[in-house]
């Protein structure tokens, strides 16, 4: 599978709706949130990691969160 099929069947994965009304998706060991920003645009947390960039879209969230998880499971894979 290429890695823009991979992109497109995350793109398509059902997120979950926190009881504070965030996105949230657990994949594997990761545990990924999109929170709106108090100042607009929206944020991804990764884990207990807060990210410092303000995203315009959820989509563009969601295209981050995917590439966080695929550099993730890369480093994993290459110290096995």
């Amino acid at each position: 599978m290429t890695k823009s099929e991979r992109l497109d069947n995350w793109l398509k994965r059902t997120w979950k709706v926190s009881k504070l009304s965030n996105l949230y998706l657990i994949h594997g060991k990761l545990r990924f949130v999109i929170y709106k920003n108090p100042s607009g645009g929206f944020k991804l947390k990764v884990d207990d990691k807060f990210g410092t960039y303000i995203y315009n879209t959820i989509k563009e969230a969601k295209i981050r969160a995917f590439e966080v998880m695929e550099h993730y499971y890369k480093k994993k894979h290459e110290a096995i």
